[in-house]
């Protein structure tokens, strides 16, 4: 699943992994699929970005719910490996909430900066970015009681993006991918692009972690 940028919502797509049989299902943009495929997180209603609402789409009924409504600004979001859950940041706090709206609580709200959060699918570590001085990518607990910041990292990486194995974070820097392991070893840049040519956000893994697929 991917969008394409337009005034205001944009366009959700679908096709096979070779491309084929590409066809519309939705209206907004910055897909998410949960662990099972079954449900589509993405944003809505806003032509400016991170002013959108949160919204959530079963997609074998097609029903869609709007989730949160954006009262500031909400920069990404991420499932839980349990599709009941997902993680989503707004304002000055990074929160968890099901997927019928119930049961929200505060994961972190150490620094407004903190913000597109991505979840371990294997141990519910929660990957994040701060673009501000002593900043870079992040890592919350699973319950949010830890914050560290991956060592290597720096303010201006952004979008972490896990492997489905748990072991890798891929991330921009504004131009290229790279990709980390949590500890910070392994550091490595995937792509060279350079000029004004660059890479768009967020990116995502293929199942077996052998490839990114990115914009």
């Amino acid at each position: 699943v991917y969008s394409r940028v337009g005034s205001p919502d944009g366009a959700i797509y679908v096709a096979a992994a070779d491309g084929s049989n590409e066809r519309e299902i939705t209206i907004g943009e910055q897909p998410k699929l949960s662990l099972d495929g079954r449900y589509m997180a993405f944003h809505r209603d806003n032509a400016i970005y991170g002013r959108a609402n949160l919204y959530v789409r079963d997609l074998l009924t097609g029903e869609e719910k709007l989730l949160v409504t954006d009262t500031d600004y909400i920069v990404g979001y991420g499932w839980r490996a349990d599709p009941a859950r997902l993680v989503y940041d707004m304002g000055c706090a990074i929160s968890d909430i099901g997927r019928d709206g119930s049961a929200q609580f505060t994961l972190a709200n150490v620094n407004c900066n903190d913000d597109a959060p991505a979840v371990n699918w294997i141990d519910g570590r929660v990957a994040f970015q701060n673009t501000q001085s002593g900043g870079g990518i992040g890592l919350l607990s699973t319950n949010g009681t830890a914050r560290i910041f991956v060592p290597g990292t720096q303010p201006g990486d952004v979008w972490p993006a896990w492997s489905a194995d748990g072991e890798w974070i891929s991330f921009l820097d504004g131009t290229n991918l790279f990709k980390v392991r949590p500890d910070g070893t392994g550091l490595l840049q995937l792509t060279p692009l350079t000029s004004s040519n660059r890479f768009l956000p967020p990116g995502a893994w293929t199942a077996d972690g052998s490839q990114i697929i990115a914009a």
